[in-house]
Order: C-alpha cells, then sequence, then structure tokens
C-alpha cells in the first residue's frame, strides 16, 4: 500500500461518523476498563493515531478512538482520509472492516463474523446478505459466542467447519 493514498486533516469531530457495520462485527462499543485506559491515554497524551475514514466521512478503523475523543469533548479530531474508499453502496463494507481492524483484540464471536465475511465467496451458503438494506442481517446470521480469542487466520481445514458452521 503506498502512503500517499491517505490525506490527512484535522476536522470537526462532528463531520465523521461511526459505520454501522461496526457494531454488526464487533459489537456495541462499551464505556469498560479498556475504554477508561484509552480515554485516560488520549487525555493525557492527545490522539497520537488518527482515525481512517472514507471518502463519504464514514470510520473504516479508529471507531473506540472515536468514542473516546467524544467522551473527552473533543471539537476536532486528526483522520487520514482513504479517498478510494466509499461506505454508501459499497456491497463490500464490511469485509473492508474487518480488513482495517486486525489488531482489535476480539471475542470469538466477531472471530467467527470475520471469518466467515472473508471466505464468503467460497460457499454462498456461508453468509446471506441483504442487498435491499446494503448490510448484514445480524440477528439472523450470527450466533453470540462467549469468550476472547487472538486473531488467527482460518487455515483451508477449517474452512470447511465455518461453512457447516454457518
Amino acid at each position: 500500500m503506498i502512503a500517499t493514498e491517505y490525506t490527512v486533516e484535522l476536522v470537526p469531530i462532528d463531520s465523521i461518523t461511526p459505520s454501522p457495520e461496526n457494531d454488526d462485527i464487533y459489537g456495541k462499543i462499551q464505556h469498560d476498563e479498556q475504554m477508561k485506559a484509552l480515554v485516560d491515554s488520549i487525555r493525557r497524551r492527545g490522539l497520537e493515531e488518527p482515525i481512517i475514514v472514507t471518502s463519504d466521512n464514514y470510520i473504516l478503523s479508529g471507531h473506540r478512538r472515536y468514542f473516546a475523543c467524544r467522551w473527552l469533548q473533543l471539537a476536532e479530531v486528526p483522520v487520514r482520509r482513504k479517498a478510494s474508499i466509499c461506505r454508501s453502496g459499497n456491497s463490500e463494507f464490511h469485509r473492508l472492516l474487518t480488513e482495517y481492524n486486525p489488531q482489535r483484540i476480539k471475542t470469538v464471536s466477531s472471530l467467527l463474523k470475520e471469518a466467515m465475511l472473508r471466505h464468503k465467496d467460497d460457499d454462498p451458503r456461508v453468509l446471506l446478505y441483504d442487498h435491499k438494506r446494503s448490510s448484514l442481517d445480524v440477528n439472523a446470521e450470527f450466533t453470540e459466542v462467549a469468550g476472547f480469542k487472538h486473531v488467527l487466520p482460518v487455515s483451508d481445514k477449517k474452512r470447511q467447519f465455518l461453512i457447516a458452521a454457518k
């Protein structure tokens, strides 16, 4: 990836919008101990990593940073704009969110959702996408699974299990 694909700018926090699809995959952001630590870090050191946004001002990466900045009532935030990506009408937007958020410590449920999104073309039964709403029907598609696990790639052998789980 070429660094010049992005522009970096300081924008009013109200001009960017969390991607609703982020909640589909990762769940609603909680004000838990990790969030409190992030808020404290930004309060002490500022927002050192810009929020990545699409050309139409939706967040690709940085939802937790965005909510921490809102909590701190910051008026402006630095963003890196990915001009080649637009959320509106983008049937691949769920998959893009997973590609822009690989560093996150994720729940087992989030990892399963990501794997299904990455491999939906392997077998159409893996993931049903509601094209009329341009979103996942999360309640119908996924079951919540408790626990946490670090990100691991899905092997070819495990892909069959993924298809069976769907």
